[in-house]
């Protein structure tokens, strides 16, 4: 059995700390959230109507308050706004950017005219206090028409944009799983069940976070002050089997695992005895899954309002650490080097975490108190003063019918409920596929300047590595050139001892950016920071970066890094400030044996043409499809291929 200690490596960090993870989370219970307000108004399931301001409000806060996830996180914060002019049709960050800006408003849009009746008569109601009523009628947009017809109108309209909120809901929460999907250096990510997983969960989510708010809501601040059982029920359901749907689409995703290559196998490791052990299989799967099923599905349990508390509370629990397990435990599988990556929160992302989210606490309890999120004119008052309301009998009839106990929502309402959920994620997920197909695959930055005739220089470099003495003399000229900071490299020797049976060997590999023909960090940089060169040499336009990560993400090999003084993503540039000058790369250079040759791949005489042209040579990681443009003469092709190798 081949197996490989690495003896020297440099140290790998997790790119996307909690933050991330945090940011899924809350754009998943604001989807949720969202969807949810929707089914009374929007579909017409009325055992839902009472619930969609409350729905709405709270998807509006954590709308608000999502974004900072990603901001504090920017290594360039104050370039955020950059992302809405400087685009990148390929990168599906790039188009949602997009969906993010559109969505808030969307909702803005929506809870505007479900509530603008209320404001108004607010206003009115706290004329002889100015600040209050000059609250409310700021709210009111000075839209203050109460007549039929303006209320009318403002149900049209509430309708109109809820349902055009919903699948752009449910779109906002389908990308943040192809940001993930298309990574294929990512063995817990690249899956094409990641979109359908974190829709179901965010939908879980909403609904979890919804009757925890919602019960809060009417048990302390609303008119009754007693929460309705039939409704929490019904959701608690509705939560339940969603989640029985979820895990289901998870369980296919550990079957695949569990019977794939090298690095799946380290994966499955990393979730059932590895550090993740602890989060996936007691918080995730037992405590987040399994317990809030029982509890809600057995009689005795289910219909009680204190253990559907507790099953939601778990539910948010368990998705919370999915998401950690997904976002940070994603990164765990090291790709380059042995050891298994290493991540524990620190002090200040734990304080600034907990700032957020109490800052979401304090805007719902503020949103509590100042917002009608019961209306202030019940149903069958408007409809007597329009005239168009039903028989008093059949009011009297329909008015028992809503206060009538009951064991949940019947079988019609319930199907429709489910279908529409259904629907609605199978649809955005195609749509989202058909948006990322509908690109170039090499993407626009990538093949720009690129002549038919192919006379343009398209450099590579060569690396003997039967003449490496593993010196580090590459390593130092690299970091003298670029004055690069402790702690940091654009290139580096691995130093590795292969064990096959009873036979040793020491190799070295030298590793540096290998300027891909079709670099996945090109493709998905929202802001084409990361752009080729006619030259087919892989740049960064340092100006643009906002400091994302996302190309290192996406990076197989491991060769970004986050520069500590500049604050943007650095990388090796083949010394494209030299090369234009007819000069070699310093590392080129400065090895003493010669053991890296540079040079024009479109040139048959070049020294770098000759010899993968009759040389046997390899590159690393070939079964990606990325054709790197750095090629490793007498390559050790178990290496070449390795995932990790040694869990330390």
């Amino acid at each position: 059995m081949v197996s490989f200690e690495y003896v020297y490596d440099i140290v790998f960090h997790v790119k996307w700390p909690i933050y991330i993870a945090m940011y899924i989370f809350f754009t998943g219970m604001s989807a949720g959230s969202f969807v949810l307000s929707t089914l009374g108004n929007v579909f017409g399931i009325k055992q839902f109507k009472p619930l969609s301001r409350i729905g709405v409000v709270v998807s509006v806060i954590l709308l608000m308050l999502a974004p900072l996830f990603l901001i504090v996180d920017l290594e360039q914060p104050t370039k955020f706004y950059s992302t809405l002019y400087y685009t990148n049709p390929n990168s599906v960050m790039s188009w949602g950017v997009y969906l993010l800006t559109i969505y808030p408003l969307n909702c803005a849009i929506y809870a505007w005219f479900i509530f603008r009746a209320d404001f108004a008569r607010l206003a009115k109601k706290h004329a002889r206090n100015p600040i209050k009523r000059a609250f409310y009628s700021a709210l009111t947009l000075e839209q203050k028409d109460l007549s039929d017809k303006a209320i009318q109108r403002d149900a049209r309209f509430s309708k109109i944009f809820g349902v055009i909120g919903v699948p752009l809901a449910l779109m906002v929460h389908g990308y943040t799983g192809f940001i993930l999907a298309v990574v294929e250096a990512g063995v817990l990510w690249h899956t094409s069940l990641m979109p359908p997983l974190f829709l179901t969960s965010a939908i879980i989510s909403g609904i979890a976070l919804f009757i925890i708010v919602y019960t809060i809501y009417t048990r302390y601040f609303s008119r009754e002050r007693k929460v309705d059982l039939v409704t929490t029920t019904n959701l608690a359901r509705l939560m339940a089997w969603a989640l029985i749907i979820d895990l289901t689409l998870f369980l296919c995703e550990i079957i695949v695992l569990a019977n794939s290559g090298a690095a799946a196998q380290d994966a499955m490791w990393l979730l059932t005895q590895g550090p993740l052990a602890g989060t996936f299989i007691g918080m995730e799967i037992v405590l987040g899954a399994i317990v809030p099923i029982l509890i809600i599905f057995y009689p005795a349990t289910g219909k009680r309002l204190g253990w559907q508390l507790f099953a939601s509370g778990l539910i948010l629990m368990g998705i919370l650490a999915m998401r950690f397990n997904i976002i940070v435990g994603g990164q765990f599988v090291p790709l380059a080097g042995g050891e298994i990556v290493r991540y524990s929160i620190t002090e200040e992302e734990f304080l600034r975490t907990l700032a957020i989210v109490l800052v979401g606490a304090t805007l719902i309890y503020v949103a509590f108190r100042v917002l009608p999120l019961q209306p202030m004119v019940k149903e069958k008052d408007k409809k007597h003063r329009s005239g168009k309301g039903s028989r008093p009998e059949q009011e009297d009839d329909d008015t028992k019918k809503q206060e009538r106990p009951a064991d949940g929502m019947d079988r019609r309402s319930f199907v429709r409920a489910a279908m529409a959920m259904g629907g609605l994620v199978a649809g955005v997920q195609l749509g989202l596929v058909g948006l990322w197909k509908s690109g170039s695959p090499l993407g626009s930055a990538e093949a720009a300047g690129t002549p038919a005739n192919g006379k343009t220089p398209r450099y590579a470099m060569v690396i003997d590595l039967t003449k490496c003495i593993g010196c580090h003399s590459c390593t130092q000229a690299c970091k003298e050139t670029y004055n690069l900071p402790t702690g940091t490299w654009r290139c580096w020797v691995t130093k590795i001892k292969k064990t096959d049976g009873l036979n040793e060997k020491r190799l070295f590999l030298p590793r540096l950016c290998n300027h891909c023909e079709h670099a996945p960090c090109v493709k998905v940089c929202p802001v084409q920071a990361t752009y080729k060169n006619e030259n087919g040499i892989v740049l960064q336009r340092y100006e643009r970066c906002i400091g994302c990560k996302y190309c290192m993400m996406a990076c197989p090999y491991g060769m970004r890094f986050v520069h500590p003084r500049l604050k943007v993503i650095d990388k090796c540039t083949f010394c494209h400030h030299r090369v234009k000058y007819g000069m070699e790369p310093a590392c080129v250079a400065a090895c003493p044996p010669k053991a890296r040759i540079f040079g024009n791949l479109n040139d048959s005489t070049s020294a770098v043409a000759k010899l993968v042209t009759t040389k046997p040579t390899t590159v690393l990681k070939p079964d990606l499809g990325t054709e790197p443009r750095v090629f490793y003469i007498e390559g050790d092709k178990d290496l070449m291929e390795a995932g990790i190798h040694d869990r330390k």
